[in-house]
Order: structure tokens, then C-alpha cells, then sequence
């Protein structure tokens, strides 16, 4: 977060797995960070990807009613030029919300 503070980044890529602390909160403590809550957010992650349950409980921790869903999901590994096309697409469709 102070990272975040420091440079105001126009995105932000999230691994669900983090040292320290869990992409998850972190989530929450950005969505809820009213100087932060509008930067978009593309959630990357292997645990999606190794099982199907867990992916529900990811999704249930970060699409509450009460708590804006991330903008995008990739699975690691992450695919470069599907990582660009995804963060090209969220900055577009940010700005285009936003203008």
C-alpha cells in the first residue's frame, strides 16, 4: 500500500498468493481506500488454474456484494502477449469510462 501511496499506479496486477500478506486483503484494503478504490485491478494467479474449487472461493473473497469485482483474471502461467492484450483492454475500457 505504500508503494501504491508513493506512485498512484493506473494498474495493478495482484497475485492472490503473496509474502506477508494475501493478495485478498490487500484487494480489499485498496477497494476500500477511497484515494485507491478506482484503480483497476487484474488478478493473476496459479490457484485458479491447479483447482476449480478453490477458484470459488477466490472469487468469493474478492466479488462481494459490498466489494467491486477485480476488472480481469489471468491464470499463471502467465501467456505475455494475452497479459498485454488483457491490461490493454482495462486501461481502455477505464479511460473510456472515465472520459
Amino acid at each position: 500500500m505504500a508503494a501504491v501511496a508513493r506512485v498512484t499506479p493506473d494498474l495493478i496486477t495482484l497475485d492472490i498468493r503473496m509474502p506477508k500478506k494475501s493478495g485478498v486483503y490487500f484487494y480489499r484494503e485498496l477497494k476500500t481506500t477511497e484515494d485507491f478504490r478506482d484503480i483497476p485491478v487484474i488478478v493473476v494467479s496459479g490457484i485458479v488454474g491447479h483447482d476449480i474449487d478453490m477458484e470459488g472461493v477466490v472469487r468469493s473473497f474478492l466479488e462481494t456484494a459490498y466489494m467491486p469485482h477485480p476488472e480481469a483474471y489471468i491464470e499463471k502461467p502467465v501467456d505475455g502477449p494475452r497479459l498485454l492484450e488483457t491490461i490493454e483492454e482495462v486501461l481502455s475500457s477505464s479511460t473510456s469510462g472515465n472520459g
